[in-house]
């Protein structure tokens, strides 16, 4: 039977995602050699889907964020907002989370939490350096105050004992060495509440001061990790679990053509947002405290001033804006608004101006257009117009290496690209590509037919709670590739309409808050060493239900009449599975 050869090689590929005894791009190979061999279908055929639409998508915006990444823009973004909301605890946790959220709507999500993550770590030193300062400072003047308070005692006992004989002035010595123990211990009762200095340097061991502090820098990189994730959901090229609902959409559904850039950021970016300012209150709770959360609202400390400082001395190095910034940044605007005006739906788009070629314009011909325009655009203004350069990352500061000569190099951009990704996401294309030829979808859509009698709620959050439980241990890529399949055969089989089911799945799958495992910015934060796994437990639990939680809110108030999920479409009657 073809359809348990297909179920065989699935469930091998699926093992070896889970496990990654090899790595994923390697895994992706898999049924371009074993459907060929099991006479499912032929390489030839197999070969096409390693490259689609929504692969292209992914180039397209990797163009535009290793240009921001490679001018430093990202981070001029950054040190911005963080020099805006201040250096308060809570408004320290608001602005990494807001800042790191916004990147990782349009770059890569691992780029932005291992960038926000360095400047983390710099705020806090300087926190922790400012109040070891202050800390030592006032023992030191402690005990300059004990020692002048002994010396005039001493005096006056040597005006007393004046005269006296041989032996009461041998104790004096004994009496001043009792002084400076009875100082020293004060030093001590005084030293216990100072945060050692050294220990709150000492970069490899993670320590930071007192446990107030500790529990903050836990706090903080935590929110990092947690904001990428989320962040990632509110756009449709946020992250790469996004593209692959659209091209199964586009596969199995070709006569779909309901989720554009622009509606699902109309879907996703409230349910962000909500989410966003959930996880900002609950992170704050467990980690600044109800004591430190009011004193947010007070004056500064010449600590947090220090803070401040640092920030705004790093965006002080950065200089002015550069000319390759400056068309970056207009770069970055023009895709988002041709993103959002193509097709938005409740007015005309510019899509409309090419007439019956309207539907072959897709946001992949958008982002790769603007991204080969970066392969040809000078770095230096032009008419000889000269204008001060920053060097970008990786060339020397003093212009021993001269800047490209162009925005985007295509050695720097190859260097730079997760070409992996581009395997993994073809492999998971093949293997439901070849799901629908053997027949195992229909198969399973068959076997899922009791589930009919449930409402259409709780069907969809069934599934959201399936794939936020499996994206924990496994890739979140990996977890979409496999079910989504599943998903849409499940919503045939109860004649759900299949957005339903399968957008809420989606946006779920990347809430992967409770294991370092579970997501590149998990893994990442997780090596700074500021966190434990029982922290990811603790507070990624209670994230991940209330993510489930909102986006059920999405789909069943403003989804409803977006995507016109009452009602089942007759797109979906016509599939290719």
């Amino acid at each position: 039977m073809k359809e348990a050869r297909c179920a065989y090689v699935i469930i091998v590929t699926a093992l070896l995602w889970i496990t990654e005894a090899l790595p994923l791009a390697v895994t992706g190979f898999l049924p371009l050699i074993l459907f060929p061999l099991l006479g499912i279908l032929k390489s030839s055929h197999i070969a096409m889907h390693y490259f689609k639409d929504a692969t292209f998508l992914y180039i397209g915006v990797m163009f535009i964020a290793t240009a921001i990444e490679y001018w430093n823009l990202h981070r001029r973004i950054a040190l911005r907002m963080m020099l805006l909301v201040g250096s308060k605890p809570l408004w320290l946790m608001m602005g990494f989370m807001a800042t790191t959220a916004f990147l990782s709507m349009w770059i890569n999500n691992s780029s932005t939490t291992a960038m926000m993550m360095p400047i983390m770590e710099a705020v806090l030193l300087q926190l922790s350096n400012t109040s070891d300062t202050e800390c030592h400072a006032s023992q030191d003047q402690k005990r300059s105050e004990c020692l002048e308070e002994q010396s005039e005692n001493k005096s006056e006992n040597e005006m007393n004992e004046m005269g006296s004989d041989i032996k009461g002035r041998r104790e004096q010595p004994l009496h001043n060495l009792e002084s400076e123990q009875e100082c020293s211990k004060n030093d001590v009762k005084m030293e216990e509440n100072c945060p050692a200095t050294e220990e709150s340097k000492n970069f490899g061991t993670r320590q930071f001061g007192d446990r107030s502090s500790t529990k903050m820098a836990t706090g903080l990189s935590l929110c990092i990790a947690y904001a990428a994730n989320i962040g990632g959901v509110a756009t449709l090229t946020g992250t790469i679990t996004n593209l692959v609902l659209v091209d199964q959409m586009e596969a199995r559904y070709p006569r779909c053509n309901c989720i554009t850039f622009g509606m699902w950021m109309a879907f996703a970016l409230p349910c962000a947002c909500l989410f966003l300012v959930f996880a900002w209150f609950w992170l704050a709770w467990l980690y600044i405290g109800f004591k430190d959360i009011k004193q947010s609202f007070k004056g500064k400390s010449n600590n947090e001033k220090a803070a401040e400082k640092y920030i705004a001395d790093e965006l002080k190095k950065l200089g002015p804006v550069s000319y390759p910034e400056s068309c970056i940044l207009f770069i970055f605007v023009l895709v988002a608004l041709l993103w959002l005006t193509k097709n938005p739906g409740f007015m005309p788009g510019w899509g409309d101006l090419f007439g019956e070629n309207k539907k072959l314009l897709s946001d992949t011909t958008v982002a790769v257009t603007v991204g080969f325009m970066l392969f040809f655009l000078p770095s230096k203004p032009p008419f000889g117009l000269q204008r001060k350069i920053n060097m970008p990352m990786g060339f020397v500061g003093d212009g021993s290496k001269p800047p490209p000569p162009v925005l985007l190099s295509w050695n720097h951009f190859s260097r730079n690209m997760s070409w992996g990704v581009c395997f993994l996401i073809g492999g998971g294309f093949a293997l439901a590509e070849g799901a629908q030829k053997s027949g195992l979808s229909l198969w399973i859509s068959k076997q899922l037919e009791p589930l009919q009698a449930l409402p259409p709620p709780v069907v969809s959050i069934i599934c959201c709670l399936l794939i936020a439980g499996f994206t924990q241990c496994a890739s979140n890529l990996a977890t979409t590739t496999l079910f989504l399949p599943i998903i849409a055969s499940l919503s045939e089989a109860i004649r759900v309409n299949p957005i339903y089911t399968m957008l809420p799945s989606t946006v779920c799958a990347t809430f992967a808050f409770m294991l370092p495992v579970a997501t590149p910015p998990n893994a990442i934060v997780f090596a700074y060493g500021r966190i434990k796994v029982i922290d990811m437990l603790k507070s990624g639990t209670v994230l991940t239900l209330m993510g489930i939680m909102f986006v059920a809110l999405g789909i069943n108030t403003w989804g409803k009449p977006m995507f016109h999920i009452d009602t089942y479409p007759l797109w979906a009657t016509n599939s290719t599975a």
